[in-house]
């Protein structure tokens, strides 16, 4: 059975589009937990550590065309950047209350 950080270099080897992949430190994981309110889950931590912000725009198509029932994700956010747009779309409300962005359709 094939290990999740294999799973994850396969998903970005297949479907990333934008440039070389710069996966995210643990010290940039660390430094967003507490502007968000949150831990990131140990899965998405794995993920990011391993791919970093991967920009997967082909994954539309695939879906659009096989019709699975769950929605694409074009392009997942560096640690930085989901502080920046969760604090966006929070419009105010507290840390840790409603959800976290990191990645977008």
């Amino acid at each position: 059975m094939m290990d999740r950080t294999e799973l994850y270099r396969r998903f970005a080897d297949r479907f990333h589009a934008g440039k070389r992949l710069r996966p995210a430190t643990a010290a940039q994981l660390a430094d967003a937990e507490p502007f968000l309110g949150v831990l990131w889950p140990e899965s998405y931590r794995q993920f990011a550590l391993v791919c970093g912000a991967v920009y997967s725009p082909s994954l539309l198509d695939l879906i659009v065309e096989r019709k699975p029932g769950f929605s694409d994700v074009q392009q997942f956010l560096t640690p930085k950047q989901s502080v920046t747009e969760t604090r966006r779309w929070r419009l105010g409300l507290e840390p840790g209350d409603g959800c976290v962005v990191f990645a977008t359709d």
